[in-house]
This record gives C-alpha cells, structure tokens and sequence, in this order.
C-alpha cells in the first residue's frame, strides 16, 4: 500500500510538472546535452521504469513468502502442541483407568483404608508426576477426603466448600 502512494504522489508530481511548462523547460536544456549523455540519461530513465516495478514485486513476493511461511510454523506449533496434549491425556486416561479398574485399590477405597490407598497409589502417583499429575484424590459421595496425595492432614475434609465443580458433578452425574 506504501508503494502505491508513492507511485500516486510521482504521477500527481508530474501532471504538476506538466502543467507549469517545466517539461518543455526541461526538453530545451536537453537539445544542449551531447547525444552520448542524452542516450544514458534516456537508458537510465527506461532502466528505472522497468526496475522499480520489478523491485515492488519482488518484495511483494517475499512478504507474501514470509506470511505463508509463518502460517506454516504456526501450523506446526499447533499441531506438535496437540499431539503432545492428546497424548498426555491418553496416557492419563489409560493409568486412570488402571486405577478404577483395581479391585485392591477400590477396596481400600470403599473401606477408607488411607494407608492401603497410599501404598496402592504412590508408585503410581510418582509415574504420573513425569506427565504433570500433582495429586489423586479420593473422596466419599458425601464429600469428604478419603485419600489425598502429597497432603494426608486433608483426609476428613469436606471439598464442597472448596471445589464447587466437584458439587456440581456430582449432582450432574457427570
């Protein structure tokens, strides 16, 4: 868009030119240049008529080539990104189901064995932090903490009062 004022702002130059007389000024002063120097003066004038349109587009070209190229890295970004996320969570998904499906874990959990949860749970508990995992926690239906990973003093706690979307889970069956 800057090139296209520029060359809008040369043309309006040179109707003002034309309107003054100056060209025919200018065409005077030129009969008195040697042939030689009138033919380098004419070849520079057609060299740049064909080389600024030619270095306009060329730019153009790259700043075309330098926004595909960003968009493409950006793709890739986005990409890499959701493989790692999805596969976070399906190596997530798969240790948790591990869990739920452990008849010695969700026997200590029904009984509200904190001391057989923890030793079910840390071995695993300490794989998962690799992947981001910073706690298990285990609750009754009525709310409150049965096992709670990294912070036992929590067992007996009532999580409604702090975690509304555990609440609303619940009531949803969701």
């Amino acid at each position: 868009m800057k090139i296209l004022g520029i060359l809008a702002l040369l043309i309006i130059s040179f109707n003002a030119l034309m309107q003054k007389d100056l060209i025919g000024e200018l065409k005077r002063r030129f009969k008195n240049i040697s042939l030689r120097r009138q033919m380098l003066i004419a070849l520079f004038g057609l060299s740049s008529l064909l080389i600024v349109p030619y270095v306009i587009h060329q730019y153009s070209i790259q700043e075309q080539l330098l926004n595909l190229r960003v968009k493409e890295i950006s793709k890739r970004v986005e990409t890499s990104v959701q493989f790692a996320l999805k596969s976070t969570i399906e190596n997530n998904e798969a240790t948790l189901f591990g869990i739920t499906e452990n008849k010695e874990i969700l026997s200590a959990f029904a009984f509200g064995n904190k001391w057989g949860l923890q030793q079910l749970i840390s071995p695993l508990h300490s794989k998962l932090q690799a992947y981001g995992a910073i706690r298990f926690q285990f609750y009754s239906p009525n709310l409150v903490t049965v096992f709670y990973t990294g912070e036992p003093e929590k067992v007996g706690n009532d999580i409604s009062l702090v975690q509304n979307s555990v609440v609303v889970a619940n009531r949803e069956k969701k």
